[in-house]
């Protein structure tokens, strides 16, 4: 009986010390510089990513977050990202793949009041966006698309009127209203007459 009981303890511990449990403990970093405190995580990167020339890269080496366009040299930013204020205030919030921005990224002044949401894509800002005063009030919104404005970007005029102007992969469009793009009757073109004298 005795031994029995000693094969099954035994059996059990080496069981129990065969289980793995994420170790998060070294992929969180809290840094606290003059002017505000970061938290973020360098979550493991499976694989080597592969560096894209034109993108910015965010790193961490040496207790600071570097940034990099095309490459990197140490842990890359992997999850999840905050700033704070002295005061406690988030000061910029969002969340890093393979070291590139991705999803929405949000930042705030040191009052806690909004300052801009932002859409990230590999990289890229890509989506909706949104720029705010001081006091929050909505100033500027649109889209962007791979990194350039893309679509209607709305902006607060004076007297509390919107501006619209439009984008085309970038570059500022004119834009004619849906029923002037529409030619339901389209014009036959007429020979033109010459006059000889």
């Amino acid at each position: 009986m005795r031994k029995i009981l000693c094969f099954l303890l035994c059996f059990c511990s080496s069981y129990l010390m065969a289980q793995k449990m994420p170790d998060y403990g070294f992929d969180r970093i809290r840094i606290t510089q003059d002017d505000k405190v970061l938290q973020f995580e360098t979550l493991p990167v499976k694989g080597h990513p592969v560096t894209k020339p034109e993108r910015w890269y965010f790193w961490y080496s040496a207790n600071q977050i570097q940034n990099t366009q095309g490459g990197y040299s140490g842990k890359l930013l992997n999850g999840d990202y905050r700033s704070y204020y002295l005061n406690k205030n988030l000061m910029e919030q969002g969340t890093f793949s393979a070291g590139l921005k991705d999803g929405t990224w949000k930042s705030w002044t040191a009052n806690g009041v909004l300052r801009e949401i932002l859409s990230w894509k590999d990289g890229l800002m890509t989506g909706e966006f949104s720029k705010y005063d001081d006091k929050g009030k909505l100033l500027v919104s649109g889209r962007y698309k791979n990194g350039v404005m893309d679509g209607p970007v709305r902006s607060l005029g004076n007297k509390d009127s919107v501006i619209t102007t439009w984008y085309n992969a970038g570059a500022i469009v004119e834009h004619k209203p849906l029923l002037k793009r529409i030619h339901l009757f389209p014009h036959k073109n007429k020979p033109q007459q010459t006059v000889t004298p």
